[in-house]
């Protein structure tokens, strides 16, 4: 059986191999060019912050406000800047999700009915 320090120091060692992965350097290094250019930035933050409301959103609305989105997300496809730091956030997104989500199942947490939403 695992003591709780164990399971601190394997989190800290997950934390470690997070912050040295491909993905987060990708990440890292896009963000820090997309702050030089705060315009970018700003528009870059609208869609991240519409996008998060309208996936989650389940009114009548919803369409109209994805179809919004599509439009917004290729007009920054555009800007490689802002491309590349969307990309590179969506990656690492990913690879926290897909961590988080297989720590929750080995826990064995009852989740269900949260599958849309996790």
């Amino acid at each position: 059986m695992q003591s709780d320090k164990e399971v601190q120091k394997y989190t800290d060692a997950l934390l470690g191999a997070i912050k040295d992965s491909q993905a987060y350097t990708d990440y890292a290094e896009a963000r820090e060019e997309i702050l030089k250019y705060p315009d970018r930035k700003q528009k870059a933050d609208q869609f991240r912050r519409e996008n998060y409301i309208a996936r989650n959103y389940s009114g009548d609305e919803a369409a109209g406000m994805r179809e919004k989105l599509y439009r917004q997300r290729q007009q920054l496809r555009l800007d490689p800047v802002a491309d590349r730091y969307l990309n590179a956030e969506l990656v690492l997104c990913r690879l926290l999700k897909n961590s988080a989500l297989q720590i929750l199942n080995v826990a064995e947490l009852d989740l269900s009915g949260m599958d849309d939403i996790l």
